[in-house]
């Protein structure tokens, strides 16, 4: 009877070890990945909550003013936060998308106007075309002579007169682009006529008795929001007397 040769014990504790190798590589594999698509996964909801959204301009509807020209800032503003979340916008795409944001009349006469010369081809094309035609035509002199027309109504607030004033204002600087820039800033700076203009339209309700405000000697001086903010207090004097008159006592 022939006996069996003796087991490996060796060879088997080595195919053991070679396969509880593979088994750990595998496993550290497996969790690699996992790891992988974790942050893969991270990033994607990252990116999401890092995207800011910028609501498209209102629907143009070709009224002659200075409302085209806040109407195309809207759209380069949109542009401006699109490219930053998807890259750079084709001209033509940019031209299509306005385009399609007005009424049906103003959409019309564009249509109309690109079947007689051409479609526009760059932005700066298109948005000097709409400021031609829907800008308002007043001269500078014209807008001078409304700011001068500009004065605070019977019953009117001293914030709504403000309010009014200062948009006039607006549109006398946007005669000038470079100006325009620095409308944002127009209360940090002094401008002596317009002030002596705010002052002298103040309703006579109110006039007398801010000129005799301590604070008003050389108004010309002071900002046109600093002259609002003292207007607004002879304002609130005068509809309340009752008020100031107890704490004067």
């Amino acid at each position: 009877m022939t006996t069996p040769p003796p087991p490996d014990y060796a060879a088997e504790m080595e195919q053991l070890r070679a396969q509880l190798a593979k088994l750990h590589q595998q496993q550290m594999n497996a969790q690699t990945t996992n790891s992988l698509l974790e942050q893969l996964v991270q990033n994607l909801n990252t990116g999401k909550k890092s995207k800011i959204w910028v609501d498209k301009p209102e629907r143009f509807n070709g009224k002659i003013g200075d409302s085209v020209k806040n109407w195309l800032n809207g759209w380069e503003l949109w542009f401006k936060h699109r490219e930053k979340q998807d890259g750079p916008e084709e001209e033509r795409t940019k031209i299509e998308t306005a385009m399609q944001c007005t009424t049906a009349t103003v959409r019309s006469a564009l249509a109309r106007h690109e079947r007689e010369n051409g479609q526009w081809t760059t932005w700066d094309n298109f948005k000097k075309h709409m400021k031609a035609k829907y800008t308002s035509t007043d001269s500078g002199f014209a807008r001078y002579l409304k700011l001068k027309q500009v004065a605070q109504k019977d019953g009117e607030t001293v914030e709504s007169y403000y309010q009014r004033f200062d948009e006039h204002i607006s549109r006398q600087k946007e005669d000038d682009e470079a100006e325009a820039e620095a409308v944002a800033d127009r209360n940090k700076k002094v401008n002596s006529h317009h002030n002596y203009m705010f002052v002298d339209n103040l309703n006579v309700a109110i006039k007398p008795a801010f000129l005799r405000l301590p604070e008003v000697k050389d108004f010309q001086k002071r900002t046109l929001y600093e002259l609002r903010e003292l207007a607004t207090r002879v304002e609130e004097s005068v509809s309340h007397p009752e008020v100031f008159q107890t704490h004067g006592e």
